[in-house]
């Protein structure tokens, strides 16, 4: 999301890029990624060479929210001040109300 820089269709490239990262097709990758910086880069995963666990991995990542509504994340750097405003809220919210 950090990458995108405000831009849904690149938010969604990018995000349809994580197959390819996992197949280690590196050719639409970000300045700031390890495979671009680092010249003896390896793959950290098991590399994906069956069509069935490709396929998978792609509609998994097209079912996303963030995929289905990038106009709504494309500004999002993190998710931890949310998460911790609702953890706030949760403890300090009466249990009691219906």
């Amino acid at each position: 999301m950090r990458n995108c820089g405000g831009d849904k269709d690149k938010l969604r490239s990018l995000l349809d890029n994580i197959k390819n990262h996992y197949e280690n097709v590196h050719d639409n990758r970000s300045n700031t990624s390890r495979c671009t910086i680092d010249k003896n880069y390896q793959p950290s995963r098991i590399i994906l060479t069956d069509p069935f666990a490709k396929g998978l991995l792609q509609n998994t990542v097209r079912d996303f929210d963030v995929n289905k509504h990038p106009d709504s994340y494309t500004f999002g750097m993190s998710s931890c001040l949310v998460e911790s405003f609702n953890n706030t809220l949760n403890i300090f919210h009466d249990k009691r109300v219906n």
